[in-house]
């Protein structure tokens, strides 16, 4: 029972991480979790676009969004949330990860709890456990 508590620990913390948009060498567009929208964090609709292509093909050489490559392939919601993705000098640096439902992107266990009590409630966690959620 402990390790199946474990295991769904894991899951509560891998709902709750995403990408940070660093030169999106790392970021595959379809396959990652990048766009900072919960539940999915990822885009609802790409129009042709190829199914490995990482979030480094949206940028432009100056490291800022291509904007009219994002109305090309995303949908009108998706454009606005990507295009308010902060890149400036962090598009020289690598991609990384945070905690997305905590103001500094460090996991807490307080926000752990609720990300935990909240899949509960809208069926995308299962308890391991005998007790409900």
């Amino acid at each position: 029972m402990i390790w199946k508590s474990i295991l769904w620990g894991r899951v509560v913390i891998e709902d709750g991480l995403i990408w940070r948009v660093g030169n999106g060498a790392s970021i595959r567009i379809f396959q990652d979790r990048w766009i900072p929208k919960p539940f999915t964090f990822k885009p609802l609709l790409a129009r042709g676009l190829d199914w490995n292509t990482t979030v480094s093909d949206l940028l432009t050489a100056s490291g800022s969004w291509d904007l009219p490559l994002l109305e090309q392939h995303f949908s009108l919601e998706d454009q606005d949330i990507i295009s308010s993705i902060a890149l400036g000098s962090v598009s020289q640096q690598g991609d990384s990860k945070y905690w997305f439902f905590s103001k500094n992107g460090k996991y807490t266990v307080n926000t752990g709890y609720r990300v935990a009590v909240f899949g509960c409630e809208f069926g995308s966690l299962q308890s391991p456990t005998k007790l409900k959620c």
